[in-house]
């Protein structure tokens, strides 16, 4: 195997899941064994079954991929994760290790895979590549989503993958052609996250009407009241006059 240690990021579930059935399919005389901390007693004895697991000898395979979801003993990390650490360091080629979490750039372990094997970076979802990323997930599920409806996921989600894909899992339930309109959205999503009113003024001086349109009904989804939004741009309104009087 060209690398023996490998952190994946499980940001992006459908993603990770893609990854691990490839792998599969690559290595498929290999022994698979996915490593559970909580089905011991205690972590000392996790961590002995880990370091027996990691040096073992394949004697009817010709390697073994063992993983692990979640950081491995993440509440004592200064006492294992030094001596996991020396351990990976000793790895035979035969034998992998998967870390499927997370990333933790501060994490020796994280630190490790990096220097060892493979580190992927964390996705960060923002204003400037959430509507490309949600597009992408659409697709991978058979979908189309609009432009607008994939802003709306993000905000409602306050951009977090995983609820995005599991919302356009569900979404894709409510629709017969697979299309994710702003409407499908407005009638069978659901999030926590927020939306903010200055968004929508950026909208009205950048002359985007529709997104402007869009963003109100948003705020007014949300239970934003009218009269708090136009007491807002009465104000902002104000002080924009006041900026040009004075150029």
């Amino acid at each position: 195997m060209d690398t023996r240690v490998y952190w994946m990021d499980d940001t992006d579930q459908l993603a990770v899941k893609a990854k691990l059935e490839s792998g599969r399919k690559k290595y498929t005389d290999f022994d698979w064994i996915r490593f559970r901390e909580d089905a011991y007693d205690s972590q000392d004895e996790a961590f002995k079954a880990l370091l027996s697991m990691l040096s073992s000898a394949t004697m009817f395979s010709p390697g073994i991929i063992i993983y692990t979801f979640g950081v491995p003993f993440k509440k004592n990390s200064g006492d294992y994760h030094p001596r996991l650490v020396k351990e990976l360091e000793r790895l035979a080629p035969t034998v992998c290790f998967i870390v499927i979490a997370r990333p933790d750039r501060g994490s020796t372990l994280y630190k490790a895979a990096k220097a060892l094997g493979k580190a992927e970076e964390a996705l960060d979802l923002t204003k400037a590549n959430a509507v490309d990323w949600i597009t992408a997930q659409g697709q991978i599920l058979g979908l189309k989503v609009d432009k607008p409806a994939c802003m709306m996921l993000a905000d409602m989600t306050d951009f977090n993958p995983g609820l995005i894909q599991n919302e356009l899992q569900k979404l894709g339930n409510l629709t017969e052609d697979g299309h994710i309109s702003l409407r499908v959205v407005e009638m069978g999503s659901f999030g926590s996250g927020t939306t903010d009113v200055k968004e929508l003024a950026q909208f009205i001086l950048k002359n985007e009407g529709e997104r402007a349109h869009e963003y109100l009904q948003r705020l007014l989804d949300r239970g934003e009241p009218a009269i708090k939004i136009c007491g807002y741009f009465e104000d902002w309104i104000t002080r924009l006059a006041i900026a040009q009087a004075g150029n």
